[in-house]
């Protein structure tokens, strides 16, 4: 996992950095390589539904080593409401565990009462961004740090030309008395500003295939 801020230098992190994201069946190796890496990055479902040794195993990584939040299960890209619930957990976790930062995936992962387990691009339409931008901007008020939504491969490249709103709810929300580096207007919240972070998806084709 590398971590791409963009041209701007967090307070909290340089820049770039290289981690993983921490997975239960590496766990012993990944707390032995500890000086290895320079981020973990902890999915939240992991943490809140992965078990007492998982856990256990993630809460040992507070102030061991610096630990970004990501999350799988909000299904943002469904259309029916924000579950309340995952949010909560969502919220506890980031407290728990310190972190500067929250990701989701602008996707959909699951209907009323299945979970599909895979991530589902959305379709590209204004209807769509309708739905989507009144979620994204109750997820990045709700909470306590700045969250993004990570695109997958097929979301459109300019999204300002679908829908200019829908693009700024996607960039990475600022809370109350943050500000980016270098920006001298306001005050500095406790939590220092944390750039966004770029995957690669794992599902994307390194070659383009022939149509």
């Amino acid at each position: 996992m590398a971590v791409e801020t963009e041209g701007y230098v967090s307070n909290l992190f340089p820049s770039p950095l290289i981690g993983l994201g921490f997975r239960v069946p590496i766990a012993r190796w990944t707390l032995a390589n500890l000086h290895r890496f320079d981020v973990l990055e902890v999915t939240v479902d992991h943490y809140v539904r992965g078990g007492e040794y998982a856990y256990k195993a993630i809460r040992n990584l507070v102030d061991r080593i610096p630990l970004v939040l990501h999350g799988v299960g909000l299904s943002i890209g469904t259309d029916v409401p924000l579950d309340e619930e995952y949010l909560d957990s969502v919220c506890e976790a980031i407290e728990d565990l310190k972190v500067p930062s929250y990701s989701e995936h602008l996707a959909w992962t699951k209907v009323p009462g299945i979970d599909l387990a895979n991530l589902l691009p959305v379709p590209k339409t204004r209807a769509v961004a309708d739905m989507l931008i009144p979620k994204i901007e109750k997820v990045q008020a709700r909470l306590p740090v700045p969250c993004f939504n990570e695109a997958g491969a097929t979301t459109p490249r300019k999204l300002d030309d679908l829908c200019p709103r829908a693009a700024k709810a996607l960039r990475p929300s600022m809370r109350p008395g943050q500000q980016r580096p270098g920006n001298e207007a306001g005050g500095v919240s406790s939590r220092p500003w944390t750039p966004p972070f770029n995957e690669a998806g794992a599902t994307t084709p390194r070659k383009p295939s022939p149509r």
